[in-house]
């Protein structure tokens, strides 16, 4: 009988979380607007980082 109880309880917290899981919830912080200045700041800097990254060790004219 103990074992059943077990077996029994083991089974249904796997189905309380299997369906607990599949259930989407609304994201909790959204993505704060950015303004067009800040927008244009962001790119400028994406800019730089990348070409920092591409820098290959070159000598630069």
């Amino acid at each position: 009988m103990m074992i059943f109880m077990m077996i029994l309880i083991c089974i249904s917290a796997f189905l309380f979380g299997f369906f607990l899981g599949s259930v989407e919830l609304p994201a909790k912080n959204p993505e704060p607007k950015i303004k067009a200045e800040e927008n244009a700041e962001l790119e400028r800097l994406k800019h730089e980082y990348e070409n920092f990254l591409s820098y290959d060790g070159s000598e630069q004219a």
